[in-house]
């Protein structure tokens, strides 16, 4: 039962996945989903940034604070995974 769904989804949905420019509800679900992961893992890789900061603060850490550094890590792929995500949005039409 669970093959014949299978196939009859990737039936329905084939030509839509293969052709650029097609709206389909399944290249929607595929493209918020990636969206909602992204922003999450950067919410988490930012929040976990701040707590460190936090912890060395409290701590009084002594030497170089590889913070900035790791916000330049952080903000650099955060802006290309931004200009992919609206250049898949901008293709999907």
């Amino acid at each position: 039962m669970t093959r014949v769904v299978i196939h009859n989804l990737l039936r329905r949905y084939r030509f839509a996945l293969a052709q650029p420019g097609v709206h389909s509800p399944l290249n929607t679900l595929f493209f918020w989903t990636a969206a909602a992961a992204a922003v999450i893992a950067q919410i988490l890789v930012i929040a976990s940034i701040v707590r460190q900061r936090q912890r060395w603060d409290r701590q009084g850490a002594v030497g170089p604070n590889p913070v900035r550094a790791e916000v330049l890590w952080t903000v650099v792929p955060a802006i290309g995974l931004l200009l992919l995500l609206v250049a898949t949005y901008t293709a999907l039409g």
